[in-house]
């Protein structure tokens, strides 16, 4: 048996191509509209998941010049931090789109959701966001007759669009050191984890081969690079699992691999201009989005507030419930040191806020205790 690569990014050049931003422009438009038409064929009918983002809006308001797509948004009323409804009521608005809502998301929608949720994934969900999604997709199911559904995925990655890929840049620029990417923000975690007694004898040998051999050159590329071999991956992984556990098959035109081949052959500049992420293709979408849309700084996605429910909520009851002396986490750390960590945790608290290491070592225990019942 052999194993090969058939495609991977940055392999068909070193250094960014030549060309005008007027030019990139018009290249990135025409490019963007032929993918979404190549993406909307299907023998069924072909929907889309629409936050108040510029990503998925963007994928909606292109297919509605194929053909009269139908969108599904999440909003949440009573947590104004996430809520994009105002967003998706312009983008609907300007853009005519035939869009339908989970009005009201409520917490019991993702609390009932969570046990199927953790049954469907081969390992624990890492991501609490996941749970929406997977809400979202079993909406869909119960109530719409929609097999194939497009998304935004992806487009983080190729623009340089989460706040990290700055950090790490700047980070990196200056400590004049690439493994910064390794470790990425988990440093944040593991004095954590230390608090816990947790097992710190880790190796990194897999993230260490593919840092090893980016293809890029310039920083933020190589930074780009190393999140489309990473983190990307396990975005797709937990797509899939929602998606095929709820029979819809979810779609990612962002990553049509001429379309990925463009973007990441671009000057960076025309990636994050110093002030806007995504700044050229910003640039494209002004034309079938609203300008508040488009220009719009905040990145929320498909967000559940799981820093307030694990202090205040359905994740607090659920955490109280399986995490004690009789957890199957208890052969990996100090359960009493995690319970005080739990009960010292402050949302949005610069240094008391301990959602991620909680929700992590939640959805661990939910997961072992999945795979070990009968």
């Amino acid at each position: 048996m052999q194993i090969n690569r058939e495609w991977e990014p940055f392999e068909n050049h070193d250094e960014e191509i030549k060309i005008t931003e007027k030019d990139a422009l018009i290249k990135l438009e025409k490019l963007f509209d032929e993918t979404i038409d190549l993406w909307l064929t299907s023998d069924v009918p072909v929907a889309s998941l629409m936050s108040g983002g510029i990503d998925s809006s963007a994928v909606t308001s292109s297919a509605r010049k194929f053909n009269n797509i139908k969108s599904f948004s999440v909003i949440f009323p009573d947590d104004q931090d996430i809520n994009e409804q105002q967003n998706i009521e312009d983008i609907i608005k300007h853009s005519k789109i035939n869009n339908s809502e989970i009005i009201s998301f409520k917490e019991n929608l993702v609390h009932q959701n969570i046990n199927d949720v953790v049954k469907s994934f081969d390992a624990p969900i890492n991501d609490p966001n996941n749970m929406t999604l997977y809400a979202l997709c079993n909406k869909i199911k119960k109530n719409f007759d929609y097999k194939v559904v497009l998304c935004g995925e992806g487009a983080d990655e190729l623009f340089a669009g989460y706040p990290r890929h700055i950090d790490f840049y700047n980070k990196i620029k200056k400590n004049k050191n690439d493994r910064e990417l390794i470790l990425g923000n988990n440093y944040l975690s593991i004095e954590r984890l230390k608090k816990i007694d947790w097992n710190l004898d880790y190796e990194f040998s897999e993230r260490n081969k593919i840092l090893e051999n980016l293809n890029s050159k310039k920083l933020l590329n190589k930074i780009l690079e190393y999140d489309q071999k990473t983190f990307l991956q396990s975005r797709l992984y937990c797509q899939d699992m929602i998606g095929m556990a709820n029979s819809i098959e979810i779609r990612t035109p962002f990553l049509e691999h001429k379309f990925a081949e463009f973007i990441n052959s671009l000057p960076v500049e025309f990636k994050h201009n110093g002030i806007y992420t995504k700044y050229l293709f910003r640039r494209v979408a002004e034309k079938f989005l609203p300008k508040n849309v488009c220009w719009d700084k905040k990145k929320v996605a498909l967000n559940i507030p799981y820093s307030k429910l694990l202090k205040k909520g359905f994740l607090n009851e659920i955490f109280i419930e399986n995490i004690n002396k009789n957890s199957k986490i208890s052969e990996f750390c100090n359960i009493e040191k995690l319970i005080n960590l739990f009960n010292v945790h402050q949302p949005n608290h610069i240094t008391k806020d301990h959602s991620n290491t909680l929700w992590r070592l939640l959805a661990l225990e939910l997961w072992l205790k999945n795979i070990s019942s009968p």
